[in-house]
């Protein structure tokens, strides 16, 4: 499907993100390690040679890409330019630290959470406020992901519905120009009207028709 050629993925869009994070010389933090965070891996391990990937900022997809597109790609009325809209919008994107975002991967903040053994084997321990931080984040980005997907939904089916509206009007005003003339020859072959009068009056009714707003 034309779905699933979309490269939804946006680093211009990660770029932004960073880039506000970091605006009039901010200093983020891991919202759910709590480490200080540098732009670049360069300035991180100046910083903290030891331990450069809790401090290097890198942006992380909140609900995992895979995951937003297997919400919509059935969708009939959602194009690839809205699913990549939404995997790439603001409230999906959050600066964390590198080592957090590696052990992530294309895992929800909820399954992250629940697999505490393979966090803990990664060198990502979270206190029991962060992990219930990370549910939360996790749960309200879906949602807003959700309806962000319906406000595009219903906007497809107000354009669609309005064009074939239009097509429409237009048929059903060749449809009467039709019946109309139809009902002249009628009239006609029935000696009701004669050839002039037939004729003098469709071209008083095609007048009016034009002039009448659809």
């Amino acid at each position: 499907s034309l779905h699933d050629a979309l490269p939804i993925y946006s680093e211009v869009a990660k770029r932004r993100a960073k880039d506000r994070a970091f605006a009039n010389g901010q200093r983020p933090v891991d919202p759910y390690l709590k480490t200080e965070l540098f732009r670049t891996k360069e300035e991180a391990q100046r910083a903290y040679p030891e331990e450069y990937m809790y401090h290097a900022a890198e942006v992380d997809h909140t609900v995992p890409v895979e995951r937003v597109f297997e919400m919509f790609k059935n969708d009939p009325f959602l194009t690839n330019e809205d699913i990549r809209d939404i995997v790439n919008c603001d409230e999906n994107l959050t600066v964390i630290s590198a080592k957090l975002n590696n052990v992530k991967r294309s895992r929800t903040n909820q399954e992250l959470v629940a697999d505490k053994e393979y966090r803990e084997s990664k060198g990502v321990n979270l206190g029991h406020e962060e992990e219930e931080k990370l549910v939360s984040d996790g749960s309200e980005t879906f949602n807003a992901l959700a309806q962000k997907g319906q406000r595009k939904r219903k906007q497809q089916e107000l354009e669609l519905s309005h064009e074939a509206g239009m097509a429409g009007a237009q048929y059903a005003g060749v449809t009467g120009l039709t019946m109309s003339g139809i009902n002249n020859v009628t009239a006609l072959l029935n000696g009701e009207k004669s050839a002039e009068e037939a004729i003098a009056d469709r071209s008083e009714e095609h007048t009016s028709e034009l002039q009448s707003p659809i």
